[in-house]
């Protein structure tokens, strides 16, 4: 989190991590495959939203 808020090269909307996956310097890196999952990204969302708000999701359809 450090790298991304303070180096001059990181982008917005990048990734970074460490360079070999769980060890190495800061750098860019791909997102885990599970990450980039937009069916589980929806579900999570609808759940955090429901939990936070009190509505369910269905309600409001």
């Amino acid at each position: 989190m450090l790298y991304a808020a303070t180096s001059p090269e990181a982008e917005q909307g990048g990734y970074y991590g460490p360079r070999w996956a769980l060890v190495g310097p800061p750098g860019p890196t791909r997102p885990p495959k599970k990450g980039l999952d937009r069916d589980a990204a929806a579900r999570l969302r609808a759940a955090a939203s429901e939990r936070l708000t009190g509505v369910s999701v269905q309600a409001c359809t």
